[in-house]
């Protein structure tokens, strides 16, 4: 292997040689080009989930559904439960999977599990700075009763360092104010 610089991520690369199935081959080409990046970068980033993602949920055990199946379970779940549940989420997953990524439960650890989170599908996660104050916020597409969910979970998860944020929502967003 050859070692080089990345422009795109000012990390240095190596060279290797994979041999693939053409089938894959062809269906990573038809997604650089839908999403209008090199082949290089689509695999890198495809790699790069495996590694840094993929291999964690697997270690700790996860289900793979549907968003209409999501919906439909959150539908089923009395809203005193639901608000449980988040709770019940927030405690423990979370504080294992930032032990094993950052060896600590801190702030930094759980902004980097947040950004962990919104890479999987569950919410996409914008960070800024308002008045002085950081924030973040949470877009999905589940509907009202998944930021109710969301709302207990970030309580409860920033709870768990010392924190207590303002927490505001809306039917396809949660934001995080510290």
């Amino acid at each position: 292997m050859t070692a080089h610089g990345d422009g795109e991520s000012n990390q240095s690369s190596v060279v290797g040689h994979f041999r693939v199935w053409k089938d894959v081959y062809v269906s990573l080409e038809d997604g650089a080009r839908i999403r209008k990046v090199s082949l290089n970068t689509l695999v890198n980033q495809v790699l790069s989930t495996y590694v840094r993602d993929d291999v964690l949920w697997e270690e700790i055990g996860y289900v793979k559904l549907t968003k209409i199946a999501f919906r439909s379970f959150l539908s089923r779940i009395p809203d005193d439960e639901l608000e449980k549940l988040g709770d019940v989420l927030a405690t423990n997953t979370p504080t294992a999977m930032m032990m094993a990524r950052k060896g600590a439960v801190d702030l930094d650890a759980t902004l980097d599990y947040l950004r962990f989170r919104s890479r999987s599908g569950w919410f996409s996660m914008r960070e800024t700075k308002r008045d002085g104050r950081e924030t973040l916020c949470f877009m999905h597409d589940f509907g009202p009763r998944y930021s109710v969910l969301l709302r207990c979970y970030f309580k409860t998860l920033f709870g768990l360092i010392g924190m207590n944020p303002r927490i505001t929502t809306t039917s396809s967003s949660v934001v995080v104010e510290y």
